[in-house]
């Protein structure tokens, strides 16, 4: 494994970096040291793939050891990935050696320094924990970038299919929880049937039920979770809690509530309250994708800022008698709606949602 170090990184290493031709390989990357507020941080970039990987709170001490500061990063971060053990070890095993060069490939430079442009936008990582990112590296490998001569892409896709070609196909592997979210409707069925990989938080719920119904997600929602003995209920809110009886859906996890002992019910859009009653039909043990996945889809959601009740209405009676110009926005509606119930366009539209949303910001 070489990794290629601008000069400020270099400077920092007690030992001499060597000069060797800088190459975009599977096993290459390259380095940087920046500063976010105080916080030194370690930007590491595939050279391949411009797949990043950070490391917060860089010390001298890491610096004498920066090899092993990488290989840990590299590996926490592939397991957040849900990439299989093994692999993981192989692909290790296979960089074990690290060795230090020059950086002079100004493609290099560039995606370094994009990398950084991007987390002083999205990210505020000055009081951010010590140590690997992998929250936020693996969020920004879900960025739109150049990689090829005119040729946008995702880095953790390019990284990944560089990945399937060196270890084989099945790279993922994780435990997984199977949901099913019944939109509750008065004479229609609709729900969808979706294994989740764990761990995952009733943020990521939200998005995947806006999602696979396909709405915009961005009215206001709550989970409510009933004791099924007492009644008592508890509130899960997109916000910081301001009461007892209510908790931060980005710290609270799907398996904190046994869903044989509550009921759980999603509300969505006061103005139009959409309710969806999730259940599960439990475990999956080894779980081969790093995303949910919809495996059974059952009728057509109410489009977002039409309710069910008046989604069943428009349906039964027509929209004939209605304006032209009302006809034609809510024909251009339902057909929207019958294709975000197709179960290719819904796992497209899950692909990313747990990567691009980190728990730890709001």
């Amino acid at each position: 494994m070489i990794i290629y170090c601008t000069k400020k990184l270099a400077d920092k290493l007690e030992t001499p970096v060597e000069v060797i031709e800088n190459e975009a390989s599977f096993f290459n990357w390259s380095a940087n040291l920046i500063k976010h507020g105080r916080k030194q941080i370690l930007l590491l970039s595939h050279s391949e793939s411009k797949y990043p990987v950070l490391v917060a709170g860089i010390l001298k001490k890491d610096i004498k050891h920066l090899g092993r500061v990488i290989h840990e990063a590299i590996a926490i971060q592939l397991e957040y990935e849900k990439v299989k053990p093994e692999i993981i070890q192989r692909f290790l095993d296979d960089g074990q050696d690290v060795r230090f060069a020059k950086l002079s490939d100004r493609k290099m430079v560039g995606g370094l320094i994009r990398w950084d442009q991007e987390l002083l936008y999205r990210y505020d990582l000055s009081e951010a924990d010590n140590g690997p990112l992998p929250e936020v590296s693996v969020a920004l490998a879900r960025v739109l970038v150049t990689i090829h001569k005119k040729n946008y892409e995702y880095p953790s896709d390019v990284f990944f299919e560089s990945f399937a070609s060196a270890y084989g196909a099945q790279l993922f592997e994780s435990r997984g929880i199977r949901l099913k979210f019944t939109l509750k409707m008065k004479k229609t069925k609709v729900w969808r049937i979706i294994t989740c990989p764990l761990p995952i938080s009733y943020k990521h719920l939200h998005h995947i039920i806006v999602e696979s119904f396909g709405w915009y997600g961005s009215k206001p929602h709550m989970f409510k979770v009933i004791d099924k003995r007492t009644k008592s209920i508890d509130t899960i809110v997109p916000y910081f809690p301001e009461t007892e009886e209510e908790f931060f859906e980005n710290s609270v996890q799907a398996t904190d509530f046994d869903f044989t002992q509550y009921d759980i019910h999603y509300y969505y859009d006061p103005a139009h309250t959409a309710i969806i009653e999730i259940t599960s039909f439990g475990w999956v043990d080894k779980f081969d994708k790093n995303q949910p996945w919809c495996e059974e889809t059952v009728g057509v959601a109410n489009p977002d800022g039409i309710s069910p009740e008046e989604f069943e209405e428009l349906i039964e009676l027509g929209t004939e008698e209605l304006d032209p110009s009302v006809r034609y926005f809510l024909k251009h509606q339902f057909e929207s709606a019958e294709r975000y119930a197709k179960i290719d366009l819904i796992n497209r539209r899950l692909s990313d949602v747990i990567q691009t949303r980190p728990d730890t910001f709001v």
